[in-house]
């Protein structure tokens, strides 16, 4: 089995909808993946969360994947403000390097960390309560919103950045935006209406695709997929 077949521990799926949206085109149109950071160490307390970088599994997982992406594209990676998704940024540009693909890292993206959080300590404080269950509290607006914006207005301040980006995007230009578990899966339930409870959680590198689609864009999970009018965001 050769690098372009091999299946990736992480983010497989990223790749297959890349490829099947490539495979599908007449001529080139830009796309967006906005994808889960790559493996991290072990997150032990909110209160210093953002600290917490990849482990070099993580680091390779991410390399691996951006070797395999469509050299035929020229890579813009944006990243959270956060560490480990500037590493996981980074660490897929140099694999599409590696490959022999032409790459620009932005850099930072502010909507891909988390600028919704109104109340930082309060925050710590509901997910140290809740622990997991903290997702579906702010999905179902059980989250005051002094402590964090609502579900659904973040999703559209997500996907209307996304889309801006694909809609100034060269034809060639494949956007790599390195976010979190929580904005990707927000995002996915908001707009596709897929629930961790039904597909279990966001694995690393995992995310969706964003595409032109008229004035709009379509967002992309494995198949399943919706179309965002741009008079919706």
């Amino acid at each position: 089995m050769n690098a372009s077949t091999e299946r990736l521990t992480w983010g497989q799926h990223v790749l297959d909808a890349v490829t099947h949206f490539q495979a599908g085109l007449a001529q080139p149109e830009p796309a967006a993946i906005l994808i889960r950071h790559s493996v991290r160490e072990p997150l032990l307390d909110m209160a210093t969360a953002d600290a917490v970088p990849l482990t070099p599994e993580g680091e390779e997982a991410a390399r691996a994947l951006g070797r395999r992406l469509p050299r035929a594209r020229r890579l813009r990676v944006w990243h959270s403000p956060v560490g480990r998704c500037a590493m996981t940024a980074h660490r897929v540009a140099e694999g599409f390097r590696e490959a022999g693909g032409a790459v620009d890292v932005d850099g930072v993206l502010p909507i891909l960390g988390g600028p919704y959080v109104r109340d930082v300590a309060g925050m710590v404080r509901l997910v140290g309560t809740l622990g997991a269950r903290y997702a579906r509290a702010w999905f179902d607006g059980e989250v005051p919103d002094s402590v964090m914006a609502p579900r659904d207005q973040v999703a559209r301040q997500i996907v209307g950045v996304v889309a801006d980006l694909v809609a100034a995007a060269a034809p060639d230009a494949l956007l790599v935006l390195v976010t979190h578990d929580w904005n990707v899966m927000l995002v996915r339930e908001s707009i596709l209406g897929i629930t961790h409870e039904e597909v279990g959680w966001l694995d690393y590198l995992d995310g969706l695709l964003v595409t032109r689609a008229g004035d709009g864009v379509d967002v992309d999970w494995h198949g399943r997929a919706a179309r965002v009018p741009a008079t919706a965001r």
